[in-house]
């Protein structure tokens, strides 16, 4: 399992706690830190726990820190929880479990709970079912990202065959992966909460909502020409025709 780590000392603790006990405790845990400037990667480095490693770099983004940690990964299957984010003790077991019942299914997710920036109270819910009737057509346009990417599982190979994440678009590389996953094959939500995304106002979708808007168009745009056999945007034409438009 993945965890790109920038400057996120207050949580790392909780979050590599929450992975540790979990009931399936088969774990290669790769913490990617980021270029952090703060006491986050010694805090990871301080736990007893030879499941755990951390491979430092310079600070290049969520995505390319996935990505690394996607390079560094052995296991048929891989996870991705960011720092500030935890995991309820079951949540891996339940996943794999599903994953493996079938071979159409290239990735699991689940519903997560909102989190108090203290973690302590659950502020409501957020998650839907991969496998309704059109669902999956909307993740292949780029429309759905129906879960956290916190309670992402998927196939190793399969990520690494779709290319991974897009660095060009760190804040929204997310959705346009599950647009290339949900290509490759069929995916699937555990409909009751495995996790909990927390809510402060460091995250990237509180800090950057006007550019999330904005790729998230961008990459509607791209997997649905890519979906239909059309030639794909660019990104950097893009964003100068969208901010215009909206000017």
């Amino acid at each position: 399992m993945i965890i790109p780590l920038y400057n996120t000392e207050k949580y790392i603790g909780a979050c590599l706690a929450s992975v540790l006990s979990q009931t399936h405790q088969d774990l290669d845990v790769i913490v990617v830190d980021d270029g952090s400037t703060d006491g986050g990667a010694a805090i990871a480095e301080g736990i007893a726990d030879e499941r755990i490693r951390v491979d430092r770099g310079p600070n290049r983004g969520v995505s390319a820190a996935r990505n690394r940690g996607l390079a560094l990964a052995k296991g048929e299957i891989v996870a991705f929880l960011d720092a500030d984010d935890i995991w309820y003790p079951d949540k891996l077991s339940e996943q794999i479990k599903l994953l493996q019942s079938d071979p159409d299914l290239v990735a699991v997710g689940a519903v997560f709970h909102y989190l108090s920036r203290d973690g302590r109270r659950h502020l409501s819910q957020v998650g839907q079912d991969a496998g309704d009737a059109g669902a999956r057509e909307r993740m292949q346009r780029g429309q759905l990202m129906p879960f956290p990417p916190s309670s992402l599982i998927a196939r190793t190979d399969r990520v690494r065959d779709v290319g991974g994440f897009d660095e060009s678009i760190p804040s929204v590389a997310d959705l346009d992966l599950m647009a290339r996953l949900a290509l490759a094959g069929s995916v699937a939500t555990v409909m009751r909460p495995l996790g909990g995304y927390r809510l402060h106002g460091s995250a990237m979708s509180a800090c950057q909502p006007a550019e999330m808007t904005t790729l998230a168009r961008f990459v509607e745009q791209r997997a649905t020409a890519r979906l239909e056999g059309r030639t794909a945007p660019d990104l950097e034409s893009f964003v100068s025709t969208y901010r215009t438009t909206r000017a």
